[in-house]
């Protein structure tokens, strides 16, 4: 089960994380003054070139409200206006995608009054790409006692990260993140996500914060001279990523360097 928390403070023009708009986006709105009552929303987002277009849907107490998404991607950044022509009112937004999650405000004369946070749908979030000749088949879910690997690379591979922490740190810009999968010796995983955005500057500022987590089964396997990560989390799809060795302490997950740590959940 994933858990989402999400704290806004003092929101105003942030330096936005640009990467692909472009999908449908499902999540929840609220506003800065009541950010613990949430209403569902979701968002149909097309980019051609430096321009975002598109429309959010929300579902709020006086009933559902459509709005033409109209902005503009500069490098890092996305910003323009929501419109409603049938009741002609229209607010700034500014879009924020980190590590999957998109972070949307809602202006009024460019000071943030609604908030909102994102997941894209149809596997297009953090789904991890599939790795060269890593199978994408679907295959049958293993137990928590399944086979391990008993020679060559994959087993070599195995023994390197059973029952260790993999950790992913991340900074720059305005940017952390930090998440990690504890490998369980069974051959169950824990998961934990926190990422956090913030922007000062201009007397005003901008700080989100998101919260992932979950669990499921593991097993390291062998495609052709590919070793790879298969994680089937209890609750939705399995996603495959492609292992290499780093240098001492290190694994490159995915073409990602992650840290070899003590395991704080399981051995």
């Amino acid at each position: 089960m994933k858990q989402l928390a999400t704290l806004f403070f003092l929101l105003c023009s942030p330096a936005l994380l640009a990467q692909t708009f472009s999908g449908h986006w499902q999540g929840a709105i609220a506003s800065v003054q009541n950010p613990q009552q949430e209403y569902p929303a979701s968002m149909n987002l097309r980019v051609a070139g430096s321009q975002l277009t598109g429309s959010v849907t929300a579902q709020v107490p006086i009933g559902t409200e459509t709005y033409r998404v109209n902005a503009q991607i500069t490098g890092t950044q996305a910003a323009g206006m929501v419109t409603d022509a049938a009741a002609g009112t229209s607010m700034n937004v500014e879009l924020a995608l980190t590590n999957g999650k998109l972070v949307v405000a809602f202006g009024l004369n460019n000071v943030p009054v609604i908030m909102g946070v994102f997941t894209q749908q149809g596997g297009a979030g953090k789904a991890a790409p599939q790795a060269g000749n890593v199978p994408s088949q679907q295959r049958a879910a293993p137990v928590a006692s399944a086979k391990r690997p008993t020679s060559g690379i994959a087993a070599k591979v195995d023994d390197l990260v059973r029952g260790r922490r993999l950790l992913y740190l991340k900074t720059g810009n305005g940017l952390a993140q930090k998440w990690f999968y504890d490998l369980c010796s069974n051959g169950t995983y824990l998961y934990s996500d926190d990422t956090s955005y913030s922007s000062y500057g201009g007397g005003s500022d901008f700080s989100a914060y998101t919260r992932d987590g979950g669990s499921g089964t593991w097993r390291v396997g062998l495609e052709g001279n590919v070793v790879y990560l298969e994680l089937r989390p209890n609750n939705g799809q399995p996603s495959v990523y492609e292992l290499t060795s780093g240098v001492q302490g290190e694994i490159n997950l995915q073409g990602r360097r992650y840290f070899l740590t003590t395991n704080q959940s399981c051995r």
